[in-house]
């Protein structure tokens, strides 16, 4: 190693990220490594910048992520909120079932109470026509 540069695992170690990160920004071309160096050669300079630039507020990213810190912060808000109009839109859906259910059982109720009232008036007319016909 060349103190003008670093391998993959080095260059992991100085940023605080995973070899497999690494390989990946690699990929990604947010890390250029030098030409034709087998094992894998990242300029030191390159490292030492991306590491500053990882430290800034509001530039830290996630662990394989590549977003971020705003980013993965406007995620979960985003994600919160979603989630809190989910359970409100379903407690909202209960309140109405149960609503309609309550109002369903209701109607039976008024129904059955209707049912009572009427036989009550068929008892009373039938007792009233027996004490008819025994008064005399």
């Amino acid at each position: 190693m060349s103190l003008e540069s670093y391998s993959v695992s080095q260059a992991a170690k100085i940023i605080g990220r995973s070899t497999k990160r690494v390989r990946q920004m690699i990929t990604e071309n947010k890390i250029t490594p030098i030409p034709d160096t087998h094992p894998l050669q990242i300029p030191a300079q390159q490292i030492h910048e991306m590491r500053e630039q990882l430290k800034k507020p509001g530039l830290h990213t996630g662990q394989g992520t590549g977003l971020t810190f705003e980013q993965v912060k406007e995620l979960v808000e985003t994600f919160t909120r979603k989630a809190l109009e989910s359970g409100l839109e379903a407690q909202s859906q209960a309140n109405d079932r149960q609503q309609l259910h309550t109002q369903r059982l209701e109607t039976e109720l008024e129904t059955e109470r209707e049912k009572v009232r009427d036989l009550q008036r068929q008892l009373l007319e039938t007792q009233t026509k027996k004490r008819g016909i025994f008064r005399r």
